[in-house]
């Protein structure tokens, strides 16, 4: 047994750390499943909960197969493993194994191939309603179209059939967590926007510091390619997901996460169970806004992002109690659609152009306060004389505008971490992670406010 130190590693207490045990529950595994196991399946199954080591598995695995106790079907594709007269004998020992180790393998076997039974069933009703071969959609569907060479249209036409029948090809069901690939999935609506280039380098930072690698996709702010996303997350086997999610509702992201950890990030949903880890917009939208009403304006534009963002909800609810609470509410100015530069500068060109301009901005991003800076400096006004200016989100870069900006920051590095470690705990200890928090954020004063008595 000394021998076995050096390949133990994945294995869970209760496994198999003696090889010629592994060979006996290869062969009670091939002797009582119904049509056998692939070797891809044997491996996935005998790897679930480390009931084996990896290496030691495949070295057992060749040692039957030269002994003359498993054959290889080399026409399947997936290499069909069968039990000869000699393997057969093998099995009829299996209670040299531990029960728990025999009835956790076969209760996973079956597991595993009723979900590729319904898998190959969705495969036969995509290739029906198309009229493509099996083969096809099976290579499509398994990121193998442009080694076949198959054309652009058929791709999409596939996809968009898989994605009608809800296919996903990869073995994630509840319980069949197979080998972990210590890789994260991280959706961001718009990479391009800083304050969302800040959230993935923070998450990948954390990441990289707990052995993970990150694999990124833009979203740009649309639900479609969010879930187009989710599917190819899903297909490459990624342990968890980390979303800023762009949709107005749960529903697809609480049906993966039954099937795999997902980590809400700076946005969330009124209603949910999952898990996530925010800034206090509301609080932030608050003291924005107080910011101002302080220093005496009365008339403060709100430019804000997506409406049903809930980071943006919230940022606008505070900004409207603000307001109440100074008794205002009749005098809130509400305008915009976008987390962008133009956005910014169109609500702000219209703004500054009527006869009743605020004395006051707030923008609820960064993006929208770049924007709102070029339209206020294109209309001959200056800062903070003739409009002051808030912004939410914190980047270094404000401080090298003229004037600096005054700001409502989010811990950004301490919400990366503290999504990544939540998510990783759920990964590591295989429980649902129900934890929402949301950050206090801060202020920080610049330059950018003035009374408003002092404009010209």
């Amino acid at each position: 047994m000394d021998g076995y130190d050096a390949f133990s590693a994945g294995v869970e207490p209760g496994g198999l750390r003696n090889r010629n045990e592994i060979k006996v529950l290869i062969a009670f595994l091939l002797k009582n499943t119904e049509r056998g196991l692939s070797r891809r399946q044997l491996m996935e199954v005998i790897q679930r909960e480390g009931l084996a080591n990896y290496f030691e598995a495949s070295q057992a695995l060749e040692s039957l197969i030269e002994g003359g106790s498993v054959e290889v079907d080399k026409s399947d594709d997936d290499e069909l493993l069968s039990l000869t007269a000699a393997g057969k004998t093998a099995a009829n020992i299996e209670d040299e194994l531990p029960r728990a180790v025999r009835d956790k393998a076969l209760a996973t076997a079956e597991e595993l191939l009723k979900q590729e039974r319904r898998m190959k069933e969705t495969l036969v009703t995509i290739s029906k309603r198309t009229g493509f071969a099996i083969s096809t959609v099976s290579r499509v569907l398994n990121g193998q179209a442009e080694k076949y060479r198959i054309s652009r249209k058929t791709v999409e036409l596939i996809l968009a059939e898989a994605r009608r029948c809800d296919y996903t090809p990869s073995l994630l069901a509840k319980g069949l967590r197979m080998k972990r690939t210590n890789t994260l999935g991280l959706l961001i609506p718009q990479v391009s926007n800083p304050y969302f280039a800040d959230i993935a380098s923070a998450i990948i930072r954390e990441a990289r510091s707990h052995g993970y690698t990150v694999m990124v996709v833009d979203t740009m702010e649309n639900e479609e390619n969010e879930q187009e996303g989710i599917r190819t997350m899903l297909s490459r086997r990624v342990d968890g997901i980390v979303a800023v999610p762009c949709g107005r509702t749960p529903d697809h992201l609480e049906k993966v996460d039954r099937s795999v950890p997902v980590m809400l990030v700076d946005r969330s949903f009124e209603r949910t169970s999952l898990p996530y880890v925010c800034t206090d917009n509301y609080r932030g939208g608050v003291e924005a806004t107080r910011i101002l009403l302080q220093r005496g304006h009365r008339r403060i534009a709100c430019i804000q992002g997506v409406p049903h963002s809930m980071p943006n909800r919230r940022r606008v609810q505070g900004y409207l109690d603000a307001l109440r609470q100074a008794g205002l509410q009749e005098e809130a100015i509400i305008t915009g659609d976008a987390f962008s530069l133009e956005n910014g500068y169109r609500q702000t060109k219209l703004a500054v152009a009527g006869p009743d301009r605020p004395t006051a901005i707030f923008a609820l991003s960064n993006t929208i306060l770049l924007g709102a800076v070029k339209a206020i400096r294109e209309s001959g006004l200056r800062i903070p004389e003739d409009i002051s200016v808030v912004s939410f989100d914190d980047n270094p870069y404000l401080d090298f505008l003229v004037p600096a900006i005054t700001r409502i920051g989010q811990p950004v590095e301490e919400i990366g971490k503290t999504a990544v470690r939540l998510l990783l705990e759920s990964i590591r200890e295989e429980v649902c992670c129900r934890t929402q928090l949301q950050l206090p954020p801060e202020r920080i004063f610049r330059d950018s406010v003035a009374n408003p008595r002092t404009a010209k």
